[in-house]
């Protein structure tokens, strides 16, 4: 049981706190905040959603891990988990896959329609990457993108209200950022096995990589600099959350040249003590301006 569980990978569901963040963007949405639970009710239904998409990632990650049995005995840390072992046979893992997927979107249609349909959607993206796209150059990492956001969808249609096309451009070009430094981080740590564990490694270079961070980390910056500015009222907590997310995009990029935490992602965001206090400072600004206008609003 307590290898099963492994399966889970509940480190990598730091991930799905990404359905969050629509119940924080849209927090001056209730007005009422200071005289009733509405708010809280709301948040509630998103935690709900979130322990759903738990289950149903992890369910993906069993599916991944059953596909890539071979390739993962020959990973330094990869060859460590319950299948690549041989401790859990892949019938069990099987059946607990099953299990979670069935139950994830029952519970995923009995909260909401609409969030049912990003679930399913998710999966399916996630079980043709695990298949085919996964070696496919380029295409795998858009794959991997358009998960972080479905996750941001999936938080807004629990609470019912849009993303701005701003935010989930931001979303979907970090994700992308992310996954570069990932791709790059397993060819040094590889080396020519590298195209051995992910063939689509054969068409990434570091020089590539590199380069394509020049032009990610800009656009990152100007894309949620348009959200900021674009669709919010000029204030100093703005200001301030935006110089924290340049510095928190900086921190990354320099991890992905100075530190192996960037070959597993979640990693980064539960060992990295400065950029923990970046994410962290980022919230509280993030959300402090709009939650001032809602006790003013209520008061």
């Amino acid at each position: 049981m307590l290898y099963l569980f492994w399966l889970l990978r509940t480190k990598q569901w730091i991930k799905n706190s990404l359905l969050f963040f629509p119940l924080l963007l849209n927090i001056e949405a209730y007005p009422s905040l200071t005289r009733d639970y509405y708010y809280i009710q709301e948040a509630g239904l998103v935690f709900v959603g979130f322990m759903i998409f738990n289950f149903a990632s992890s369910a993906s990650y069993i599916v991944n891990d059953l596909l890539d049995i071979v390739r993962d005995k020959f990973h330094p840390t990869k060859k460590l988990r319950p299948l690549a072992r041989g401790i859990v046979k892949p019938i069990w893992a099987g059946l607990l896959a099953i299990s979670l997927i069935i139950g994830s979107i029952l519970c995923a249609y009995l909260l909401d329609d609409k969030f049912a349909l990003i679930l399913g959607s998710y999966f399916l993206i996630s079980c043709i990457y695990s298949a085919l796209v996964k070696h496919v150059f380029l295409l795998d990492i858009i794959s991997v993108a358009s998960g972080y956001v479905l996750r941001l969808l999936a938080g807004s249609a629990i609470i019912g209200f849009d993303s701005s096309n701003a935010i989930l451009a931001s979303i979907f070009l970090i994700a992308i950022y992310v996954s570069l430094s990932k791709r790059r981080a397993e060819i040094i740590l590889l080396g020519p096995n590298a195209v051995t564990h992910r063939p689509s490694l054969i068409r990434y270079s570091v020089k590539f990589i590199d380069i394509s961070m020049l032009v990610l980390v800009p656009a990152i910056v100007l894309m949620y600099g348009s959200y900021l500015f674009g669709y919010q009222a000029y204030s100093l907590c703005s200001m301030i959350a935006f110089a924290i997310f340049i510095m928190g995009i900086l921190r990354y990029l320099y991890l992905t040249y100075n530190s192996s935490l960037v070959g597993s992602p979640e990693d980064v965001f539960i060992r990295d003590k400065i950029l923990i206090g970046l994410l962290f400072c980022w919230l509280i600004f993030s959300s402090f301006n709009p939650i001032l206008k809602v006790i003013m609003g209520g008061s």
